[in-house]
């Protein structure tokens, strides 16, 4: 595999000027090193492409062009010439002198070859005495290419014993296996149904045919447990694929694939394009999560590429989830997929008693904390007994944003349209810094307003960090671990503090999202949730689903063993019907009421969504281009695509208008994604983006995740 980098040139100039994209993609080369190509498509669009070969023929950039075997990883071994006897011999004769010899070279006669790092970590031994026993024809040095496998390798000979419920949604996907077509299939089970062990049946059916596994986790927080139940039945056969791998991990898990040597792919949304040739199985669990769709170039969903690689491999797709996607369970319930269903938890674990909780009255009581009564108490008796909480907040920081009571004022950032949210250095620290969550620019926090001058400033909202200072200030015995953006940048940190957690190194996690779902902790007997309704008042058609899907997925991480579990709900809308539906875990009563508003008001999946963005870091760009888009949709649709149904909206400024200097506008159309429909798209995305590449850049994005 040829990799393709460049470096910047110094600037001069005399040299042709370039465009103002151009410059930008000059810019941020000569910001590092070298960036690769793709570095550069992942900050510009794929349109950089065609960029970088004119800046290389002016002279801004060089191209530097490398071969990928440079990722091999070797490693060197040392090995004895002599036999063992001879070698022996030659101690006893005094031929091999010296303790560090000596001891090489007994080691060498008991274990055999070993590695030079083996040999310098374990025994002291440098690489110097190596060497002067190799001058000597003793022992001699080869490299042995080696495979970087990112995970601790366990045994699990037990076998997964399935209930009677399992056992028949295990029978039916057998069936669909054997048939070797292509399918797709939904395994709909409540939150503790135990799905994974009947998905380890299915994979387990699928390699004793010969055939090959893709298992996809949503995000990098669920891999490490995927991994560790898998890995511990399947070993070297499975291989891992994530973003959080170095390149040459990643590097070596696709050269096992493509030997051969193995046979079970898991990882996220990427690891759909693992390079298997007889797949049998391709398996999304937590299919509902938004994470499988790409919003950067290539824009893709996993469940797309999944269903073609099926269709042409002869294979199933295997969808799960406790809450499945509105369009995945509408393709289920008319016969596009097989629907099975896992009505029950395993071993008899029992659905959590749920609490909601009505902040208005915490509220009106004078209680401003994050944590009500409720939720203080319940947390109270559960690290009394010696048990596990879960906490879930809904947004990472100390409080959401920092204004001024006396003039309005409210920080914002310089390079987006959107305030700032308010980071402690430290537990019970009273400085700080402001970050903003889209551009990640920083900046101190201002002793007074900049506006009125006022020293009165207010802390409005509260995140992750506000929430474990509340928690550890009120359970100061209480070992508290906070899992978000903020405390794992770090590689496998997701793995480390979660099995610090399920070893009961702490009682109370706090997080994000990453603590929601697929997670199984067997002494977690409380769960609560702080703000439920935050996500509920979106501006998007999704927000109902998310909402529903957030709450029944955290409620679910109670309880899912022999001891009783509970969930506290807090929210300032308690009589809502989707927080009241989530606390039931009564997805169908939800999906029946939100299929009727889909249908009523014509959103997915009743037809698809395609969503034009224009960006631009120079504003007045708008005005020229949007009436001609505007003009040219309306031509097309009357003349050369009459026969395509198509309802438009636009243009509007994007929910967040400006992100990091760069201005946004949308269109947004309703229509069918077929032949016809992608042809129209194609032909106005080729027409505007050539002509105005210079100054604006356009994106087309079918059925987004979020409007």
């Amino acid at each position: 595999k040829i990799q393709e980098s460049y470096t910047a040139l110094p600037y001069s100039d005399s040299r042709e000027k370039i465009s103002a994209k151009a410059l930008a993609v000059y810019d941020a080369v000569a910001s590092t090193k070298s960036m690769s190509v793709d570095a550069l498509i992942k900050k510009f669009g794929s349109e950089v492409v065609s960029i970088l070969p004119s800046l290389v023929e002016l002279g801004y950039l060089e191209k530097n062009v490398t071969n990928a075997r440079k990722n091999v990883k070797k490693v060197e071994y040392v090995h004895l010439v002599p036999d063992n006897d001879m070698a022996y011999g030659m101690i006893l004769s005094k031929e091999i002198k010296g303790i560090k010899q000596i001891t090489l070279v007994e080691h060498l006669i008991k274990n055999g070859s070993t590695s030079v790092d083996d040999l310098r970590d374990a025994l002291g031994i440098s690489r110097a005495t190596v060497l002067s026993l190799c001058n000597k024809n003793i022992v001699e040095i080869e490299e042995r290419e080696v495979n970087r496998i990112p995970y601790n390798k366990k045994s699990r000979t037990s076998d997964i014993v399935l209930s009677d419920e399992q056992q028949r949604a295990y029978d039916t996907l057998s069936a669909l296996i054997d048939e070797k077509k292509a399918a797709g299939a939904l395994l709909f089970g409540v939150t503790g149904s135990g799905k994974t062990s009947v998905i380890k049946k299915a994979i387990d059916k699928v390699l004793s045919q010969g055939r090959q596994v893709i298992m996809l986790v949503p995000e990098i927080a669920l891999t490490p447990q995927a991994v560790d139940v898998f890995c511990s039945y399947y070993g070297d056969k499975v291989a891992l694929i994530h973003s959080s791998l170095s390149e040459g991990e990643r590097f070596d898990a696709f050269r096992r694939i493509q030997s051969g040597s193995a046979s079970i792919c898991i990882g996220t949304r990427s690891a759909v394009f693992a390079p298997f040739n007889n797949i049998g199985l391709i398996v999304i669990d937590e299919e509902h999560e938004h994470t499988y769709k790409s919003e950067s170039n290539p824009k893709y969903h996993a469940k797309d590429i999944a269903r073609y690689r099926c269709a042409s491999s002869n294979a199933l797709m295997l969808l799960t989830s406790a809450t499945p996607s509105v369009e995945t369970y509408y393709k289920a319930e008319k016969g596009n997929y097989t629907l099975i269903k896992l009505t029950e938890r395993y071993s008899g674990a029992t659905l959590p008693e749920t609490l909601i909780c009505d902040m208005r009255v915490e509220a009106g009581s004078g209680n401003v904390s994050p944590m009500g009564a409720v939720m203080h108490d319940a947390i109270a008796k559960t690290v009394q007994k010696g048990e596990q909480a879960i906490i879930f907040v809904n947004r990472r920081g100390y409080n959401n944003y920092v204004s001024c009571p006396l003039c309005g004022f409210v920080q914002k950032c310089e390079k987006c349209s959107v305030s700032m949210t308010y980071h402690s250095f430290k537990k019970g620290s009273s400085n700080g810094y402001l970050i903003c969550h889209y551009c990640g620019s920083r900046k101190e926090l201002p002793k007074t307003c900049p506006e009125c001058g006022s020293d009165r400033l207010g802390f409005m909202g509260f995140g992750t960090q506000k929430a474990e200072e509340e928690i550890s200030g009120s359970f100061e015995n209480a070992r508290i671990l906070r899992m978000d953006a903020d405390t794992t940048s770090s590689k496998f940190s997701f793995d480390k503090m979660l099995t610090s957690f399920r070893n009961k190194k702490a009682d109370i996690l706090i997080g994000t999202q990453m603590v929601s779902k697929g997670h199984d902790f067997p002494n977690v007997t409380l769960v609560g949730i702080l703000l439920a309704d935050s996500s509920l008042y979106l501006d998007d058609y999704r927000a109902n689903e998310r909402t529903f899907s957030l709450i029944t997925q955290v409620v679910g991480r109670a309880g899912r063993a022999a001891k009783k579990g509970i969930a506290v709900i807090q929210t300032y809308n308690p009589e809502h019907p989707v927080i009241k539906l989530a606390a039931l875990q009564s997805y169908e009563e939800f999906y029946k009421n939100e299929i009727a508003l889909r249908k009523n008001y014509l959103f997915p999946p009743f037809c698809d969504i395609a969503l034009f963005t224009f960006s631009t870091t120079e504003e007045a760009a708008f005005k020229s281009l949007l009436p001609k888009f505007h003009s040219r949709i309306s031509e097309l649709c009357k003349d050369e695509f009459s026969d395509v149904p198509l309802i438009s909206f636009g243009p509007f400024e994007a929910p967040v208008y400006r992100v990091n200097n760069t201005y946004r506008m949308r269109y947004v159309f309703k229509c069918k994604d077929n032949n016809r429909t992608r042809q129209l798209f194609a032909k106005l995305y080729c027409e505007f983006a050539k002509s105005e590449s210079n100054k604006l850049t356009i994106s087309v994005d079918i059925n987004p995740n979020t409007l």
